[in-house]
């Protein structure tokens, strides 16, 4: 994997299963080769490390979360795997309080 959103460019995604529910949540499992545990909370932690919102304007989203101090990573980018898809956006960052947010857009 390139470096992208934080991760390692070490990082292998190893196995994947998407649960969706309907029109309300999906969850998102997946298991990631190496696990790092370097203090700083990433997405090849054990656990929930990060959790994704959905909203129609990701570029004033993710403006509002850097003016409140969040550090937002390179994007937002082009989704891929199972979110792949024309106009689909995600964009990661860093809340000042080490939670990973995903924000992402489908047009």
């Amino acid at each position: 994997m390139h470096a992208l959103n934080d991760f390692s460019e070490e990082l292998n995604l190893t196995d994947l299963a998407m649960l969706r529910l309907g029109n309300g949540c999906n969850l998102e499992l997946f298991e990631t080769r190496p696990v790092t545990e370097n203090g700083e909370t990433n997405i090849s932690q054990y656990g929930i490390s990060h959790f994704s919102v959905y909203m129609d304007d990701i570029r004033q989203a993710g403006e509002s979360l850097q003016q409140h101090g969040a550090l937002m990573f390179a994007g937002p980018t082009d989704c891929f795997a199972q979110e792949e898809g024309i106009g689909n956006q995600t964009w990661f960052c860093r809340t000042p309080f080490g939670l990973l947010i995903e924000l992402i857009s489908r047009r």
